[in-house]
């Protein structure tokens, strides 16, 4: 008997190689009073059947819909992740692209001063704050929980340096996410602004590792959609429909959302 979870088990009667009639005879009298025992006892015309397969099939659509939301979702998260990724890593360029290299730079009365590029140092770290909100407004709802954890440890750690981060304009609202003031970032101390967003165990670098976490794990719940547990039979093949051998595939992938 098999056992499919969520469901009754029904013990169905087991035929040998002379079929039905080896149990309830040949005539045709029997088979029709079988027929009537099979109604009364399951409540299954052929009807009814029919009605029912028309049900799975609905149920199929409906969780179809759902993984295929689940895969925009995640392909969304993915993205935002690589794109904070790659904000990081401008704020952490060496040599002649060192945003926090001094440079000479020329006065609106003609004069010219060695010191930080502070326009684009802003403009870097404004591209930062945007990436990290993108990230964590969609990663933090989502419904994969490493994605979710994630994110959650990403905004733990802005809360630890919150006050770091509010000398140089940069405050944390109650939703998490951040807000860049211009003004007071410019005119903060510069060498602060680089001991935050550049170099090993800075803040930019941490949060660097959480998107790294969340771009891994949006990818792993993606590849688990197309690829199954058990062999190569993916979830849903590339006709957007169901492969029926990645069924067990289906019930693995929801146990990481549940």
């Amino acid at each position: 008997m098999t056992r499919i979870s969520g469901f009754y088990n029904f013990n169905f009667p087991s035929f040998g190689n002379s079929g039905i009639s080896s149990i309830y005879g040949s005539s045709r009298a029997s088979r029709s009073s079988y027929a009537q025992l099979l109604k009364a006892r399951y409540g299954q015309s052929n009807t009814a059947s029919r009605i029912s397969n028309s049900r799975i099939s609905g149920s199929q659509n409906t969780a179809r819909n759902k993984l295929q939301s689940m895969s925009s979702d995640l392909t969304t998260i993915k993205g935002d992740a690589e794109d904070l990724t790659w904000a990081v890593d401008k704020l952490n360029l060496s040599g002649k692209n060192d945003l926090f290299e001094k440079k000479t730079i020329k006065q609106a009365d003609g004069s010219a001063v060695t010191d930080y590029d502070k326009d684009a140092i802003y403009s870097a770290v404004n591209r930062f704050v945007e990436s990290y909100n993108d990230t964590l407004k969609n990663a933090s709802v989502s419904t994969d929980r490493n994605v979710a954890g994630a994110a959650a440890s990403m905004s733990r750690t802005t809360q630890i340096l919150s006050k770091s981060l509010a000398k140089v304009g940069i405050t944390t609202g109650k939703d998490g996410r951040l807000s860049l003031d211009e003004k007071t970032f410019k005119d903060a101390d510069m060498d602060t602004v680089k001991s935050l967003f550049q170099g090993t165990g800075s803040f930019a670098d941490n949060v660097s590792y959480a998107a790294g976490r969340i771009g891994r794990a949006a990818t792993s719940s993606l590849v688990s959609m197309t690829t199954g547990t058990l062999g190569t039979t993916g979830i849903y093949g590339t006709n957007g429909y169901f492969n029926y051998g990645g069924y067990a595939a289906l019930g693995n992938f929801f146990n990481g959302y549940f």
